[in-house]
């Protein structure tokens, strides 16, 4: 019950905020000059990879420019907040990911809340995958939770920060597969890629656009993907449910376009139909599908991403609540 509340109270508190407007904002065209669109994660992760894509199909679109600027810090809450307290004209935006969801749920206190943000978009979502590097003596995930079991504690496994899905994904199997690994994030996926295939972690549930490319390359060992059913990028790959956890689900990280509450609706409606062609243009799709993403239905009034949020938050509460979480 307390979670449905909570889900009420999100959709409640975001579509004020989506109704919400500046008196005297809107005088002159939107926009007028350049857009800042900051990316609270190090560059070279999936959110940074394709919140560039997203902004360079934007600034077409716009006909001004969408400049990406990196603020990595505190699992995604320095950028967040940098954004949740920036003027609220549409010249500063965020490409954010499940964490800016997440963070308000597990941690005591974070420098901003939900209420802060008007989601324009719910972009896109992409499954996570297990990856270790190849020298580990595992070839797939039943192997792998056998050879933890003999190295109980001694193990280590990254994620992107503390509290995201990629941190939720293998405290999830852990719990699942009766496993004791040692937590080590990093401040995105880009660092966490490098030390797992550096050796200095041994796996990381990441995100397809993020370690494909090195999977591909023989740099990285896929050993198990957190989705529903295999991935057609990775058709060999077992889902965790298939290598013997059914329990598990899926667990997937999604990717959004967000503002500061009480920027215009008319601003909002245009940064909004600007996404929705940098989503319908096919070579921007055929380079997310490439790398595994999933592509979200699109409405003009964001009402859907409105309901994806209050979904996102039962689903991840439920998990949080059930992992027995809780972050200073």
């Amino acid at each position: 019950m307390k979670i449905a509340k909570r889900a009420l109270r999100l959709l409640v508190t975001l579509g004020a905020a989506a109704a919400a407007s500046v008196a005297g904002a809107g005088a002159g065209a939107f926009p007028e000059k350049p857009i800042t669109m900051v990316v609270a994660y190090a560059p070279g992760g999936s959110t940074d990879q394709v919140g560039r894509l997203v902004a360079a199909s934007m600034a077409k679109e716009l006909g001004v420019s969408v400049v990406v600027q990196n603020k990595p810090g505190a699992n995604g809450s320095m950028g967040n907040a940098f954004v949740a307290r920036s003027q609220a004209d549409g010249y500063t935006v965020l490409y954010g990911n499940s964490s800016l969801l997440t963070n308000t749920l597990l941690y005591k206190s974070v420098p901003y809340q939900m209420s802060d943000f008007v989601p324009v978009a719910i972009v896109n979502e992409f499954p996570l995958v297990m990856v270790a590097n190849p020298k580990l003596p595992a070839a797939n995930l039943r192997e792998f939770v056998t050879y933890a079991k003999g190295q109980q504690g001694k193990l280590n496994f990254a994620s992107a920060g503390l509290g995201n899905s990629t941190h939720l994904a293998s405290e999830k199997l852990k719990l699942s597969a009766g496993i004791d690994m040692t937590h080590v994030p990093f401040s995105g996926s880009a660092p966490g890629v490098t030390a797992v295939m550096q050796g200095d972690v041994h796996t990381f549930f990441d995100t397809t656009v993020t370690v494909l490319p090195f999977v591909k390359g023989n740099r990285l060992k896929a050993l198990a993907v957190a989705s529903n059913a295999r991935l057609p990028v990775l058709p060999d790959v077992p889902t965790v449910m298939e290598s013997g956890f059914p329990d598990f689900g899926a667990v997937t990280a999604w990717q959004g376009v967000f503002v500061p509450a009480n920027t215009p609706p008319e601003i909002v409606a245009r940064l909004r139909k600007a996404v929705n062609a940098a989503l319908a243009d096919a070579q921007n799709r055929a380079t997310l599908e490439r790398q595994g993403g999933v592509l979200l239905a699109q409405d003009p009034n964001g009402q859907g991403a409105l309901k994806y949020l209050a979904d996102e938050t039962s689903k991840w509460s439920a998990l949080i609540k059930a992992l027995n979480i809780k972050l200073e």
